[in-house]
């Protein structure tokens, strides 16, 4: 796994060998969360990226700016929550697979994008994790 941290540590990513983008984060005090994925995203494209998951629903808006389309979705299983989860806070959103298109043509409008971005994921039937794993291989080895 190779990891890339911003230069003031306050946001970083981490790709596995298979190209699975993971750990995606930033500081809990930073104000830079947009910035982070702009930057952070490019990096782990240009690093071999080709797909990730996320949390339902602002993260794949954010993913899909840089030509991550949505291709599967899993329900939120608790027995799976990361530790400490707040489900007061954060309720239980689906699961979006996600893998990087070099020929996507995101809109550049921000609401222009996100009403696509929740129009794919609406139309995606939902899957087991197994199966959502499955596609991304496919679509990731075209």
């Amino acid at each position: 796994m190779r990891m890339f941290l911003s230069p003031d540590n306050e946001f970083g990513v981490a790709i596995k060998e298979s190209g699975d983008i993971v750990s995606v984060f930033k500081h809990p005090a930073t104000d830079k969360s947009i910035k982070a994925v702009d930057i952070l995203l490019p990096k782990a494209i240009e690093n071999g990226g080709t797909h990730l998951d996320c949390f339902n629903p602002i993260l794949p808006i954010l993913y899909a700016k840089h030509r991550m389309e949505p291709i599967a979705k899993v329900k939120f299983n608790e027995e799976f929550a990361p530790e400490n989860w707040n489900f007061t806070r954060d309720g239980t959103p689906d699961i979006i697979f996600m893998v990087y298109n070099k020929e996507a043509n995101p809109p550049q409008d921000p609401t222009l994008l996100k009403e696509l971005v929740q129009k794919q994921i609406s139309e995606l039937p939902y899957s087991s994790y197994e199966k959502a794993i499955e596609k991304q291989i496919f679509f990731t080895k075209k």
